[in-house]
């Protein structure tokens, strides 16, 4: 907590302290669970450091945000009467106030991980405090992880506390081996809660400066405590958008509106962090959700909307997603005003969909790039993380796409393989493992401080200056350099050139190396390589053949190849496409030589040729740069991928003539009408069957279509399957005149014979086929072999129809024989008389 919080008698958890203290002498590491405002951050360190079990070290306290650490470092060392470094300081990325009086050290989560990647059993450090933990960063649960493995491995004297407001403590006790949990019940100050009907989802700022003038009412009016009105929004747009509306029309008694978020210079971050004497409105982010106290706040105004950062499998790259929070988060955000005295708390969503939130957020170790965690444990000496102890595991895909990119990136020797010198140079950076590739291709092509900038513009969130932001990187270096706004991203990239301890001077005075540093970030982003099909349009063909569209197509370079910088991918959902808001050309030469570009000799189906090839392929990532045609040497394996393909539909891939037909209709009428005969029915399976064997030898489909299909589907029956078959479905029927005549067999219905009447003389009934469960349809044929009668009861035309059809027939065919009983009359294959 910060300035002006309660006094400590007051917070809640004073009273749990000797507990806690007592629960570290006997088992080394407790849970401690307490509500919002309850004073973990204010009253736990100090605890520590005067029970005298930190005597022989610091009490080192994570905090999730850079805002934080150092706002809650200025707050207690201002109450000791001290500046920040004495006897409480900070260290986050890139800024640090220490000193050798130090005893209490706020840090962010990254500066563990890396203090313990160089000394394993954190010398100097007597207790570790991981603060905020239901927030459960990527950094958060690797530092329990680690911190937990060097205290059973190698200190068993480092004393280790979880804090948490909304985090269930018991599985979190359970990870750390059954340790105690410490529970502070009970809220300084009575909040009261409002709720109101979302507005519209396109105006959140102006929603929210709404409900900042209805409190603003309400306090005018004595219905809410008097005091400053803190508002979370989801992002630094929404704040912009509330603080126009604000200062177009005010909120009754506060004319002051000051911006609270990460993006904002330190300076102007402690403006809103300051006590003030004016009534005042603090716009913010998430970041005032936890451990921040803002003096004077007593009413909160909570979109109930945040902003989350979401890795893109497809693209390589984290988006931003405008989500509900979770009903924990609601409860920290509402705590922020309660913690000096009576609040009240306006939630702008109604009171009915409250239960619906999630209950907590989703951890990050769900939803973001893994390459960075694998990289930290393989340089811990973990080969398996699958085994290693994390509070959660992850998810084996991510973990397998992370290996990947660490083998794209030049970190591992292939994917799980052993780390390179530039894997472990990268893992010392204090930035992404594809920053960091790019950082060290840029140090060789001596380009490193000009990527350094932009490297940190891209880690930074990338907010492009002017409205359209720069056509290239020239200007955008160039505004890097000179830009205000920019200094704090200058401060990052210095510190980034001291790290690799690079002895070039200050960025080049002359032009831009423009092609150098492209190739440079290049090597920490392959995966970003893009075709532009035509250089007059704005299409794009990206990663894993992803469509894509440059936003403005008309300022970027020429070229056949571009390395997209600024990415947005847009919305889910049908309407999803992916803008380029920044691309810069490639030289295809730069691509030359590359290790992350792989020439890969394989066989493959080409769907739009329909047959197999043999080719050479030279990739980055999944982008193709050439193709080259080759002998298709393996026949077994064109056989096998025509086989796969042609199984997908095999009614399509092969030529079902009157043979295939036939003989599959054959097949389903027995195992329709004789079951017991155990014949397969499934066309699709028995097609698929015979592919194997008609595939053989073969490549395309043009080839296959040429099989003869039936020989391949007889060939899967057994000799016991083609004798029942031949018996329950033959292929041919003997007549009364000795002719054998094929059957033939039509979709549906049963089997037909067309026979000329003559051959069929001294039938008494039709044939049947099925152990007489299936009739044959005859169609008896005149002289001429048009169908004469239709029938499936051929005892019947004789008596009732043949006299007619008779008469006719002897007027129409004299010379032919028409018997008056057909049934004694002598068949034969002959129809005339004989002589």
């Amino acid at each position: 907590m910060g300035a002006g919080a309660a006094a400590a008698g007051e917070l809640p958890v004073s009273e749990v302290l000797p507990a806690l203290v007592a629960a570290l002498r006997s088992a080394g590491r407790v849970v401690l669970c307490a509500p919002p405002g309850s004073g973990k951050t204010t009253l736990v360190p100090p605890a520590l450091v005067d029970s005298g079990l930190c005597e022989r070290g610091e009490v080192w306290v994570l905090q999730p945000r850079r805002v934080a650490a150092r706002a809650v470092a200025r707050a207690m060392a201002a109450r000791r009467g001290e500046a920040p470094g004495e006897s409480v300081g900070y260290e986050v990325r890139f800024e640090r106030a220490v000193s050798a009086r130090t005893r209490i050290r706020f840090i962010t989560e990254g500066i563990l991980t890396s203090r313990i990647q160089r000394d394993p059993e954190l010398g100097g450090v007597a207790a570790v405090v991981l603060d905020e933990f239901h927030e459960r960063s990527l950094h958060a649960d690797l530092a329990l992880a680690l911190t937990a493995e060097v205290q059973g491995a190698l200190r068993p004297d480092l004393l280790l506390v979880v804090m948490s407001a909304t985090l269930d403590p018991e599985p979190l006790a359970r990870f750390l081996g059954g340790c105690p949990v410490v529970r502070a019940e009970g809220r300084s100050h009575p909040l009261t809660v409002g709720w109101r009907e979302r507005g519209d989802p396109r105006a959140i700022g102006a929603d929210a400066a709404e409900g900042v003038r209805q409190v603003a009412r309400a306090m005018a009016a004595g219905e809410a405590p008097p005091g400053d009105i803190l508002a979370f929004l989801p992002g630094v747009r929404e704040i912009d958008d509330a603080a126009r509306s604000l200062s177009q029309r005010p909120a009754e008694g506060f004319a002051t509106v000051l911006p609270l978020h990460g993006r904002l210079p330190p300076a102007l971050q402690d403006r809103a962090l300051a006590p003030s004497e004016v009534p005042r409105v603090v716009l913010a982010t998430n970041l005032a959700e936890t451990s921040l106290t803002i003096p004077g706040v007593s009413a909160v105004v909570d979109t109930g909307l945040c902003r989350v950062s979401r890795h893109d499998v497809a693209l390589g790259t984290d988006r931003l997603e405008l989500s509900r929070i979770s009903r924990a988060s609601a409860e920290q955000r509402g705590g922020r005003a309660g913690r000096l005295g009576p609040g009240h708390v306006l939630r702008l969503w109604p009171e009915r969909e409250h239960a619906a939130l999630p209950a907590f957020d989703e951890p990050e170790l769900r939803r973001a790039d893994l390459s960075w965690l694998l990289l930290q444990l393989r340089v811990w000496g973990v080969a398996d993380v699958g085994a290693f102890a994390l509070f959660e595991a992850p998810d084996p895909r991510a973990l397998e796409r992370a290996a990947e990119l660490l083998d794209l990136l030049g970190a591992t020797e292939g994917p799980g393989g052993p780390l390179t010198a530039a894997g472990r140079e990268m893992a010392a950076l204090p930035t992404s493992p594809r920053l960091a590739r790019a950082l060290l291709a840029a140090r060789e092509a001596g380009v490193l401080p000009e990527t350094a900038l932009v490297a940190a513009w891209l880690e930074e969130g990338r907010r492009l200056p002017g409205e359209r932001g720069p056509a290239d990187l020239g200007t955008l270096v160039a505004h890097l350099k000179a830009a205000p706004e920019a200094e704090r991203l200058r401060r990052t990239a210095h510190t980034l050139v001291r790290r690799l301890r690079d002895r070039s001077a200050a960025p080049a005075r002359g032009p831009v190396d423009e092609g150098a540093i492209t190739a440079s970030l290049l090597s920490g982003f392959p995966d970003r390589l893009v075709v532009r099909a035509r250089p007059d349009r704005p299409e794009l063909t990206m990663s894993g053949g992803r469509g894509g569209v440059l936003e403005w197509p008309e300022r970027t370079r020429a070229g056949r190849y571009l390395l997209a910088l600024d990415v947005d991918a847009g919305r889910r959902g049908a309407f999803a496409r992916t803008r380029v808001r920044l691309a810069v050309p490639v030289d295809p030469g730069w691509l030359e030589g590359r290790p992350q570009v792989r020439s890969v000799e394989r066989v493959r189906w080409d769907a739009e040729r329909e047959r197999v090839v043999a080719e050479r392929e030279r990739s980055l990532g999944t982008v193709v740069l050439e193709r080259v045609a080759l002998p298709l040497a393996d026949r077994a394996l064109a056989a096998e991928l025509l086989e796969a393909e042609a199984a997908r539909d095999p009614s399509r891939a092969l030529t079902l003539d009157e043979a295939a037909c036939g003989l599959l209709r054959r097949l389903q009428i027995v195992a329709e009408h004789v079951p017991e005969a155990g014949l397969p029915a499934d066309a699709q399976a028995l097609l698929r069957a015979a592919l194997p064997g008609l595939c053989a030898g073969l490549s395309s489909l043009a080839e296959l279509r040429r099989a003869p299909v039936a020989q391949g589907l007889l060939a899967g029956l057994d000799h016991r399957q083609r004798q029942a078959l031949e018996e329950h479905a033959p292929q041919h029927v003997e007549v009364p005149s000795g002719s054998r005549i094929r059957l033939r067999w039509p979709e549906d219905g049963p089997p037909i014979l067309a026979v000329k009447v003559q051959e069929v003389f001294g039938w008494t009934a039709s044939p049947t086929i099925a152990r007489g469960r299936v009739p044959v349809v005859l169609h008896l044929l005149d002289p001429a072999g048009r169908p004469l009668q239709v029938t499936s009861d051929l005892g019947s035309f004789w008596r009732g129809a043949w006299s007619d059809a008779r008469k006719q027939m002897r007027s129409r065919y004299p010379k032919h024989r028409w018997p008056e009983d057909p049934l004694t009359a002598e068949p034969s294959r002959r129809t005339t008389r004989p002589r």
